[in-house]
């Protein structure tokens, strides 16, 4: 067998031991033979196990094939991503609402090829999902655009549009170009968003991907660095649905049964003082913004904003200029 033959035949050995063997799907010496015969390929059991013996030799952390119990053939026992780690990537990808629907399904079947065909039908999962997801093309090539970007230390150009009532998107600001340093890439709520310094305002934005249009690198190099580090941190437990807005510490008094939800919210660094049997108090840094105060009003009367006066003020503002759609005030 030529030199060439001989690796072929090695790389075949290994493709079909990923692709038809796990540990409950074991290939002897003579089904390999077998199915080496569909690509022409000759073989005897002594060159199969020299073949195995090679490619045992690669990452064992990452591909390990193993004989099976009472030495009845050789299976995969180690690859790339654990049957329960697909699951999840699987899982994952079907409910992103920024993947479309076709390129959902590619995404998957390519996933489904990282196990063997045995397994592969367990893979073959369906999530009821009560929103589809309605995405295109264009929030996967922004992503590319930003991770581009960002790895070349580059700024970004892109138009941004929006909804209008007849449900129709338009450009805003008359198709305003944007230029913006990208910094991260945040997942919330079930969208992108990109967190920017913004030159026009000497300050970090956020954008989201998905109203991001014809978005492309820009020849500039990135700035706004020291703004984003200073920026960065506690940005995801002080913001409230990606709304900006000013920096506040408050304080707030809880029911304890939201003890669960307030570190989920906050993070369980958060220091939780005893007010008396059923209530709780701290103190918290939160952006703030209409979303934040909805919040508030999200969790009824087993929330009290205590500190500062005018933060109260604004909040009792916000509940009745809601109230005023209902012929009722507060006071």
């Amino acid at each position: 067998m030529a030199s060439t033959e001989r690796k072929l035949k090695t790389l075949r050995v290994l493709q079909l031991l990923l692709e038809w063997s796990d540990p409950e799907h074991p290939l002897t010496a003579e089904e390999i033979i077998s199915l080496l015969g569909k690509y022409d390929l000759d073989a005897d059991r002594r060159s199969i196990y020299s073949d195995i013996a090679v490619i045992n030799q690669l990452d064992p952390s990452t591909l390990e094939i193993e004989k099976a119990p009472g030495n009845h053939g050789q299976y995969v026992s180690k690859r790339m991503f654990e049957l329960s780690e697909l699951k999840l990537l699987i899982d994952a990808v079907q409910v992103a609402k920024f993947i479309p629907p076709a390129e959902s399904r590619t995404l998957i079947k390519k996933l489904g090829s990282l196990a063997s065909v045995h397994q592969s039908k367990d893979l073959r999962r369906e999530i009821h999902l009560c929103d589809p997801p309605v995405g295109d093309n264009q929030v996967l090539n922004s992503v590319d655009v930003i991770h581009t970007a960002m790895n070349d230390n580059h700024r970004i150009e892109f138009q941004y549009d929006e909804w209008t009532p007849r449900k129709t998107k338009q450009l805003r600001r008359n198709g305003m170009v944007y230029q913006v340093s990208p910094w991260k890439l945040l997942w919330d709520n079930e969208y992108y968003y990109l967190l920017a310094y913004d030159p026009s305002i000497q300050d970090i934005k956020h954008y989201r991907v998905d109203r991001m249009v014809n978005a492309k690198v820009s020849p500039l190099q990135r700035e706004g660095y020291t703004i984003y580090q200073n920026y960065k941190t506690g940005f995801s437990t002080r913001t409230f649905g990606m709304y900006g807005g000013e920096d506040i510490k408050v304080k707030l008094k809880c029911s304890n049964k939201l003890v669960g939800v307030i570190l989920d919210r906050f993070g369980t660094d958060a220091m939780l003082t005893p007010e008396d049997n059923n209530y709780f108090s701290l103190r918290v840094l939160v952006t703030l913004s209409p979303q934040f105060y909805g919040w508030v009003a999200s969790l009824g009367d087993s929330v009290e904003i205590l500190e500062p006066q005018s933060i109260r003020e604004e909040y009792t503002t916000y509940l009745n200029n809601i109230l005023k759609n209902y012929d009722q005030l507060i006071y």
